[in-house]
C-alpha cells in the first residue's frame, strides 16, 4: 500500500531567513571593523530587545507568524511520525495476517485428513465388527457341537461302565470283560486324543472345522462298531474261561488281603519303631545332658544339705570370728593410744624431773655457805618420791598394756589358724566326695554307651526292614498309580478342552471391547474436530469484526494525511509572509541605497541563514545515511544468521501485496466472509486491511511465494536473546558430552547408593567392616570447640562422649560412619579424578563455562580426594567423610542429569528444581564436612611458635597452607550459597530461562 520513498513532495529550501536569523552573537568580533558611529550608538540587533509599541501592525504580525509556526511544524513532525507507526504496524499486521492465513489452512486441511482418516477407519472397524461377530457365532457352534459329542461320549461312558458292572456280577467273564474294557479305554484315550489335536485344529484354522468334526463322528461310529463286533466276538469265549477266572479272583483276593494286612502291619510296626527310636534317641540325649549337668555342676542331696549346712555354720563362725577380731582390733588401737598418751606423759615428767635437778644443782651451787631453808630438804625428797612412785606405776601400766596386746595378738592368730585348718578339711571331704560321685557318674556312663549301641544296632535291623517294606509297598501301589494316572489324564484333557473354549470365548470378548473403545475414541475425534470447526468459524467472525474496526482507523489515517496537506500549505504561506516581513524590516532599518552598510549586514544575514539552512539538510542527510546503514548491517547480519527474531524481520525493497481472503476457506465453513484478517497476539496496537489496489512498486506472484518461504524458515526458529551469529555444537562433540555426562551420573548415583547401603547396613555387612584408628569427629570437633570461650551453656559439645548424646537410632548410623571409607572411599577418588575432563572441555571450547571457576572447583576436590583423605588415615575414619561423600554424590547426580538432559534438547523441571534447591542444605553440609577434614589433619600443637609447640610438634608449611585454607573454605561457602539464592530467583522466579549446559 506504501511504495517506499517520500509521501510528500520535499519542500523547496526558501531563501528568506528564519526568525531569529538577523541575531548575531553578541560575542564575535568578526564585524568589528564594520561599526561606525551611528551603528554603535544603536541597539537594534539586541535579542531580548523589544518593540517600543506593541499596538503597531508590522511588530504584531511577525509575532504571530512566529508563534503560530512553532506549533505547526510540531504537530507536523507528530503527523509524520504517527503516520511511520501506523505503516509499521500495518506492514508487521499484514506479515501475521499471511502467516495466520497460511496456518489456518494448514490446520483445515490436516483436520480435513484427520476426519477422513477417522471415517475410513470407523468403516474398517464396522466391518471387522462383522467378520468377528460372524466368527464368534461360528465358535459358538462349535462349541455346543463339542459340548453335544462330550455328553455322547460320557453316555457311552457310563453305558460301558454298565455292562462292566453287569459283567462283573458274572464270575466267568470278568477276565475276558476286563481285557475288552482295556482295549476299549485305550481305543478311548487315542480317540480323545486324536479329538483333542482336532478341537487345536478347529481353533487355530476355523474354515477346516467342519471337516475335522465329519472325522471326527466318522471314527467315534467306527470305532462303536468295532467296539460292538469284539464284543459279540468275546462274549462266545466267556464260558470256557469262567473257572480260570474264579480261582483267579480268589486267587488275587486272597493276596490283595495278605497284602493290604501286611501293609498296615509293617506300616503300623514302622511307625511304632519310628516312634520307639525317636523316644530312644530323645531319652539318650536328655539321659547324657543331664549326665554332663551333674557331673558337672551337682552333687548328692545329702551332700549338697550337708554342705550347706556346715556352709552356713562356718558363716555363723566367720561372723563371730571377724566381730571378735573388730572388737580386738578395737581394743588393741586404744591400747596403743594409751601407751603413746603415758609415753607422753613419761617425757612430760622425766623434763620436768631434769628441770627440778638443774634448779635444785643450781641453788646448792650458788650459796654452799647459806644454809638451806627450814623444810626444803624435805619437800624436795617427798617430791621425789612422789616423782619416783608415779614413773613406777607407768612402767607397770605399760607392761600390763604390753602383755594385753601380746595376749590378744596371740588369740586372733590362734583364731585364723582354726580357721585355715577348718576350711582346709572342709574342702578334702568335698575333694573326695566329688571323685567318688565322678567315678560313679563314669560307670552310668558306659553303661548308657552301651545300651545305646544295642539301640544302633537293632535300630539299624529296623531300617533294614523297613526298607523291604517300602519295596513291596513301592511294587504295589505301582498298579494302582497307573490305574489313577490315565483317569487323571483324561480328567485334564477334557479340562484342557473347556479351557481353550474359555480361552477363545474371552480373547473374542477382548477383541470386541477393542473395537467398541476404538468406535468410542473416533467418535470423541470427530466431536473434537467438529469443535475446533466451530472454534474457527468463531475466529473467523472475530477477524471480520477486527476488520471493520480497523476501517475507522483507515478513515482517521486518511484524514491525518488531509490535515498534513493543509499543514504544509499553511507552512509555505507563512514562510511567504515571513520574508515580507523580513523585507518590511530591512526597509525599516535602513535606506534603499545598496552602499550603506544596512544593506550589507542584511545580505550577510541573509548568507548566514542559507548556512545554517543547509548545514541542517547536510546533518539531517548524514544521520539518514547512517541509520540506512546501520539497517543495512543489520540487515545482512539477520540474513547470515538462522535465529531472527520475528519482530525484528528483514525488509526487502519490495512490498507486500494485500490479498482477499480465500473463497474456498470461506465456503468449506459456510461462512459469508467478505475479507479477513490475522492479529497477533504479540502486538497491541490496532492495524487495518490494505486497500486492494495496485501501485507501482507491489510484488509478483513468483515474488510473493518466494518471499513467504523465506518468512516461514525464519519464523520456525525461536527467538534469540540477542542477534548474533549461532554457535552450534558439532554432533560428535555433543554426542560426547551426552555421554560423558551420563557415566558421571551413573558413577556417582553408583556411590550414593553405595553409602546409602553401608551407612543403613542394606545388606547386612556393614558392622563386620573393622574402623581404622585414628581421630573420630567428636574429637576433632570438640578440639576447634575447645579453642574457643564458649558459654557454660555449649561447653557439652567439648567432651569426647558425641555418641552418648547422640539419639539412639543414630548411635549405629554414626559407627558406621567411621567405616564409610572402606566401602567409598576408593570409588570416590576414581570417579572425582574424571572431573579434569571438565577444564579440559572448556579448554577445548567445547563448554561456555569460566576457565578459572571451572579449574577451581576441580582442584579443591581433588584436593580433597589425594590430598587430604589419601594422605592422612585419621581422615578416613572421621564420620565426616561419610557426609562430604553423601553430599558430593547427591548434588552430582543431580547437576549431571540435568546437563543431560540439557544437551539432548529437554528440560524437565524436576531437576531443574531440584538443582537450584537442594544446595540449600548439600552446599553447608559438603562444604562443612571439607572444611572439618582440613581442620582434622592439622596438628595438635599451637600455630605460633614457641618451647611447648617444639615440644608437640612444630606446624610445617604445608599445615600453614590448610589452616589457611580452612579459614578460607567459610568465606567461600558464603559467596556460593548467595550466588546460588540469586541464581534460584532468577530461574525459578520468572519463567524458564536458556541455561548453560555442560
Amino acid at each position: 500500500m506504501f511504495p517506499k520513498g517520500p509521501r510528500f513532495p520535499a519542500p523547496k529550501p526558501s531563501d528568506v531567513p528564519g526568525p531569529n536569523a538577523y541575531t548575531i552573537p553578541q560575542e564575535s568580533a568578526l564585524d568589528n571593523y564594520k561599526r561606525g558611529a551611528f551603528l554603535e550608538k544603536t541597539d537594534r540587533f539586541t535579542k531580548d530587545k523589544q518593540p517600543i509599541d506593541a499596538t503597531k501592525p508590522p511588530s504584531t504580525t511577525s509575532d504571530n507568524t512566529k508563534q503560530k509556526s512553532q506549533p505547526d511544524m510540531e504537530r507536523y513532525r507528530i503527523l509524520q511520525k504517527k503516520v511511520e507507526d501506523l505503516e509499521k504496524v500495518h506492514l508487521e499486521g499484514k506479515k501475521t495476517h499471511q502467516v495466520e492465513l497460511e496456518r489456518l489452512r494448514q490446520e483445515l486441511a490436516a483436520s480435513q485428513k484427520a476426519s477422513a482418516e477417522q471415517a475410513e477407519r470407523l468403516e474398517k472397524q464396522k466391518k471387522q465388527n462383522a467378520v468377528l461377530e460372524a466368527r464368534i457365532q461360528e465358535l459358538k457352534k462349535a462349541s455346543t457341537t463339542d459340548q453335544s459329542e462330550l455328553k455322547d461320549l460320557r453316555h457311552k461312558l457310563r453305558v460301558f461302565e454298565l455292562e462292566r458292572d453287569k459283567a462283573s456280577s458274572k464270575h466267568s467273564e470278568i477276565l475276558e470283560l476286563k481285557k475288552t474294557l482295556a482295549t476299549l479305554e485305550a481305543k478311548r484315550k487315542e480317540d480323545l486324543k486324536e479329538r483333542d489335536r482336532r478341537v487345536a485344529d478347529l481353533e487355530r484354522q476355523l474354515q477346516t472345522e467342519k471337516r475335522k468334526r465329519e472325522s471326527l463322528e466318522t471314527s467315534a461310529q467306527d470305532s462303536t462298531r468295532a467296539l460292538e463286533d469284539e464284543l459279540n466276538a468275546k462274549r462266545t469265549a466267556v464260558a470256557d474261561m469262567e473257572k480260570c477266572l474264579e480261582q483267579a479272583l480268589e486267587d488275587s483276593r486272597q493276596a490283595r488281603a495278605a497284602l493290604h494286612d501286611i501293609q498296615d502291619h509293617a506300616s503300623d510296626r514302622e511307625d511304632a519303631l519310628v516312634e520307639q527310636l525317636e523316644q530312644h534317641r530323645r531319652l539318650l540325649n536328655t539321659v547324657a545332658e543331664q549326665y554332663g549337668a551333674l557331673a558337672s555342676q551337682s552333687v548328692s542331696l545329702s551332700k549338697y544339705n550337708a554342705l550347706q549346712r556346715d556352709h552356713h555354720a562356718s558363716q555363723l563362725r566367720q561372723l563371730r570370728l571377724e566381730r571378735k577380731l573388730a572388737n580386738a582390733e578395737g581394743q588393741v588401737v586404744e591400747l596403743a593410744h594409751l601407751i603413746r598418751h603415758i609415753k607422753e606423759q613419761n617425757l612430760h615428767l622425766s623434763k620436768h624431773l631434769t628441770i627440778a635437778s638443774e634448779e635444785i644443782s643450781f641453788l646448792a651451787s650458788q650459796d654452799q655457805s647459806a644454809l638451806p631453808p627450814p623444810g626444803i630438804e624435805d619437800w624436795s625428797s617427798s617430791l621425789l618420791d612422789d616423782i619416783r612412785s608415779d614413773l613406777h606405776e607407768n612402767k607397770m601400766k605399760l607392761l600390763e598394756s604390753t602383755q594385753t596386746t601380746d595376749s590378744l595378738v596371740s588369740t586372733y592368730y590362734e583364731l585364723k589358724s582354726s580357721d585355715l585348718h577348718f576350711a582346709a578339711s572342709a574342702i578334702l571331704q568335698q575333694y573326695t566326695d566329688v571323685q567318688a560321685l565322678a567315678e560313679q557318674r563314669s560307670s552310668d556312663l558306659t553303661s548308657a554307651l552301651a545300651s545305646h549301641e544295642a539301640i544302633a544296632t537293632r535300630l539299624e535291623s529296623i531300617q533294614k526292614e523297613k526298607a523291604e517294606f517300602e519295596e513291596k509297598m513301592k511294587e504295589a501301589t505301582a498298579t494302582s498309580d497307573d490305574l489313577r494316572a490315565s483317569l487323571a489324564v483324561l480328567e485334564t484333557q477334557l479340562a484342557e478342552a473347556q479351557d481353550k473354549i474359555d480361552r477363545s470365548e474371552s480373547q473374542h470378548a477382548a477383541v470386541l471391547k477393542k473395537e467398541r473403545d476404538a468406535v468410542a475414541r473416533l467418535t470423541s475425534t470427530v466431536q473434537k474436530t467438529r469443535i475446533a470447526e466451530d472454534a474457527l468459524r468463531a475466529e473467523i467472525e472475530r477477524l471480520t469484526a477486527e476488520l471493520t474496526e480497523a476501517e475507522r482507523f483507515q478513515e482517521a489515517y486518511y484524514s491525518l494525511s488531509e490535515e498534513v496537506g493543509a499543514l504544509i500549505t499553511r507552512n509555505q504561506l507563512a514562510e511567504e509572509e515571513a520574508e515580507k516581513i523580513s523585507k518590511f524590516n530591512a526597509e525599516i532599518l535602513g535606506h534603499h541605497n545598496p552602499a550603506q552598510r544596512i544593506m550589507y549586514v542584511d545580505r550577510i544575514r541573509r548568507e548566514l541563514a542559507e548556512a545554517k539552512h543547509k548545514i541542517a539538510q547536510l546533518t539531517r542527510e548524514h544521520e539518514n545515511v547512517l541509520a540506512h546503514n546501520e539497517d543495512l548491517q543489520h540487515e545482512i547480519d539477520m540474513y547470515k544468521s538462522v535465529r531472527v527474531p520475528q519482530e525484528n524481520k528483514p525488509r526487502t525493497a519490495k512490498t507486500r501485496v494485500g490479498r482477499p481472503p480465500l473463497v474456498n476457506l470461506g465456503n468449506s465453513l459456510n461462512i459469508d466472509t467478505r475479507s479477513s484478517h490475522a492479529t497477533s497476539v504479540a502486538f497491541s496496537k490496532p492495524h487495518f486491511e490494505p486497500l486492494l489496489e495496485y501501485r507501482e512498486g507491489d510484488m509478483t506472484t513468483d515474488e510473493l511465494i518466494d518471499e513467504y518461504a523465506f518468512e516461514l524458515t525464519i519464523m520456525a526458529t525461536p527467538p534469540p536473546d540477542r542477534v548474533r551469529k549461532p554457535q552450534t555444537t558439532p554432533v560428535l562433540v555433543k554426542a560426547y558430552l551426552v555421554a560423558y555426562n551420563v557415566a558421571s551420573t551413573l558413577g556417582w548415583a553408583y556411590i550414593l547408593v553405595l553409602t546409602l547401603i553401608h551407612l543403613f547396613n542394606l545388606d547386612g555387612a556393614s558392622d563386620t567392616i573393622p574402623s581404622p584408628h585414628g581421630h573420630t569427629a567428636s574429637s576433632v570437633l570438640s578440639r576447634f570447640v575447645s579453642s574457643l570461650s564458649l558459654p557454660k551453656a555449649l561447653r557439652f559439645t567439648t567432651t569426647s562422649s558425641f555418641e552418648s548424646r547422640l539419639p539412639p537410632a543414630l548411635q549405629p548410623v554414626y559407627r558406621r560412619s567411621t567405616t564409610a571409607y572402606s566401602r567409598v572411599g576408593p570409588q570416590t577418588a576414581f570417579v572425582q579424578s574424571f572431573a579434569i575432563l571438565e577444564v579440559v572441555h572448556v579448554l577445548l571450547g567445547w563448554v561456555r563455562s569460566p576457565l578459572q571457576t571451572t579449574a577451581m572447583q576441580v582442584s579443591s576436590r581433588l584436593f580433597l580426594v589425594w590430598g587430604v583423605v589419601e594422605q592422612f588415615p585419621e581422615v578416613r575414619s572421621n564420620p565426616l567423610f561419610s557426609s562430604m561423600v553423601f553430599a558430593w554424590s547427591l548434588t552430582e547426580v543431580i547437576r549431571y542429569s540435568f546437563y543431560a538432559f540439557n544437551l539432548v534438547g529437554k528440560n524437565p523441571y524436576v531437576l531443574l528444581y531440584l538443582r537450584y534447591t537442594t544446595f540449600y542444605i548439600l552446599y553447608p553440609l559438603g562444604a562443612s564436612s571439607e572444611a572439618f577434614l582440613i581442620y582434622a589433619t592439622l596438628p595438635k600443637s599451637s600455630p605460633i611458635p614457641g618451647w611447648l609447640s617444639w615440644l608437640q610438634g612444630m606446624w610445617k608449611p604445608a599445615d600453614y597452607i590448610r589452616a589457611t585454607l580452612f579459614g578460607i573454605w567459610w568465606p567461600g561457602l558464603y559467596i556460593m550459597y548467595t550466588y546460588m539464592i540469586v541464581q534460584r530467583r532468577k530461574v525459578l522466579g520468572q519463567g524458564p530461562k536458556t541455561l548453560k549446559t555442560n
